[in-house]
């Protein structure tokens, strides 16, 4: 502790970030896309597909990060995904393609706006909509 009785960051052992199972290898097209991104996000050379996101030392920054990688290598999943799923092989079983050929969304994902709404991004945008 400090001399006001916080406690004293700097003193605190530096975190080990460790894998929490033995390596299994990516061993589909979506895991494999999965990896690179977490290897990418949690700058790591390798990431076994059973290995927590949590555990190598992601947080909901990278939680953040990893999604929007994802959706760059043409995969979608969201921060809600990765804080429930945390593994590659449990993220590869909800990911949605969204590269060319990938089916469109859902009239249920999309957002509904009123009149209202579309006329105020209408203005803000200069277009109709």
């Amino acid at each position: 502790r400090t001399p006001g009785g916080k406690v004293d960051v700097k003193a605190l052992p530096e975190p080990r970030f460790e894998a929490s199972s033995a390596y299994r290898p990516p061993s589909s097209e979506r895991e494999r896309t999965l990896h690179d991104v977490f290897a990418e996000v949690l700058g790591r050379e390798r990431v076994g597909v059973d290995d927590s996101f949590f555990d190598l030392g992601g947080d909901s920054v990278t939680a953040t990060r990893l999604a929007a990688g994802a959706h760059r290598a043409g995969l979608s999943i969201t921060a809600r995904d990765i804080f429930g799923r945390k593994t590659i092989a449990r993220l590869a079983e909800v990911a949605r393609d969204t590269g060319p050929g990938a089916a469109a969304p859902s009239a249920e994902s999309l957002v509904r706006l009123d009149a209202d709404e579309l006329d105020e991004l209408e203005a803000q945008w200069g277009t109709t909509l």
